[in-house]
Parts: structure tokens; sequence; C-alpha cells
């Protein structure tokens, strides 16, 4: 195992050190980590239960759109489908609910069941993003054993990313 020397007079953990030491790796990640020894250790236990990202390639995106006029209606519902129309570059924001659907199925990935349009993307009062939380949802979190979900969605000019973490 990788080990780290400590020279006198550097602190750890608040006192002084007065003499040469080797301290292994899993030592010090051991005792750096707040939740594991800090103040917040007994009340912050978080658990993933799932994690899922996906990659939205903006051009075919757009040529599927193209395409296939019933794909918008089949994929987003009606609030995402207003919501990203009034956007000035509306293909970006498709993309990135695009990208978040799917890597909410990944996070969930024991029901590949569910319908793309059941996973509906609202931004709330601040702007963020949140998956709404419909009966189809909830019973999946529910079978999951999840109580929460963190998203996040970017994306350039060629591509959108989504990354959904339920906890």
């Amino acid at each position: 195992m990788d080990s780290k020397v400590r020279r006198r007079g550097a602190l750890h953990q608040g006192k002084r050190i007065e003499t040469i030491e080797t301290l292994e790796i899993s030592e010090i990640i051991e005792t750096a980590n707040p939740l594991r020894n800090g103040p917040l250790c007994d009340k912050i236990r978080i658990m993933i239960k799932g994690i899922g990202i996906d990659i939205c390639d903006i051009k075919r995106l757009q040529t599927a759109i193209k395409k296939n006029k019933r794909f918008l209606k089949r994929v987003y519902s009606e609030r995402e489908i207003a919501y990203c129309s009034a956007k000035k570059n509306s293909i970006l924001n498709f993309a990135g609910r695009f990208a978040l659907k799917e890597a909410f199925i990944k996070a969930v990935s024991t029901d590949k069941t569910i319908k793309l349009k059941e996973i509906e993307t609202v931004n709330n009062a601040h702007g963020k993003p949140e998956i709404v939380l419909s009966p189809v949802i909830k019973a999946i979190l529910k079978k999951k054993k999840g109580k929460s979900l963190s998203i996040s969605i970017s994306h350039t000019h060629d591509a959108a990313a989504a990354v959904c973490i339920i906890t």
C-alpha cells in the first residue's frame, strides 16, 4: 500500500506532530473524511441507490424530430414541449431533457418498461430542473427504496449531458 511520510512540525487533526512518521494512505483518507469521523458522521448517512448518466447528440436528436412529427409528443409531456419550444435555441433544452430521461432509466436500471414521456422534467421557482414525482415515478422510487432524486443537466452546442442520482 502507498504511504506518506509526515515531517516534523506538521499538524494532524489539530495536534502538532513532533516526530517523523509514516502513515498508510488508507489512514489519511479515513481521518480526512468528515462524513466518517467528523461531527456530521452520525447525522449524515447517504446511500446511493442508483446513478445514471447520458449524453445526447444535438444533431442526432434534431434529425429524429424532423423525420418523425410524432417524436416530440411520444417522448415529451405537453409542459416540456411548451417550455422547450419557448426557448431561443429549443433543441438544446429538448436534448437536455432527453438525456435526463435516459439517465433516470439507467439510474433505476431495473425498470426498462417506463415510457420516456412518463419522466417529466420541470423547472422549479429558481430555474433548477426537477423530475415530476408522478405516481409512476413514485412507484419506481419506492421499488428502488429511494427517497430523493438529484439531477443535473448541461449542454454545449453539440451535445447535452445529464446525471440522475437516487438516494
